[in-house]
């Protein structure tokens, strides 16, 4: 399907390997009671589209901030989640009526 499309797959050893250089990231791991931290945001292109589709499990906090823009679809699963996208990428700003900023980014409500 993918070359159809023209794009390709490249398997990786690593996690480093599979992100590092790529323009597309799209992650998604189970949901355990205590995941293993094992990506890392500065691991990333400059310029790279990520899409977190496991609630950040994966990612090192820490590097969080390093995400330029991070989208939100459900503030109120944001609200109940331990591991808050606010708490990690850094400080909030209101910017309209169901919308807010986020690290420079927008939260969709």
């Amino acid at each position: 399907m993918t070359r159809a499309r023209g794009l390709e797959a490249i398997p990786s050893d690593t996690a480093r390997a599979a992100v590092e250089g790529a323009d597309i990231v799209v992650t998604t791991v189970a949901l355990v009671p205590e995941p293993e931290r094992f990506l890392d945001a500065n691991w990333l292109k400059p310029g790279s589209f990520t899409a977190i589709t496991d609630r950040a499990l994966p990612w090192l906090p820490e590097t969080m901030r390093r995400f330029g823009r991070i989208v939100v679809d459900d503030l109120e699963q944001e609200k109940r989640c331990p591991n808050r996208w606010s708490t990690r990428a850094g400080r909030r700003r209101p910017n309209r009526p169901g919308l807010r900023r986020l690290c420079g980014a927008t939260e969709h409500g």
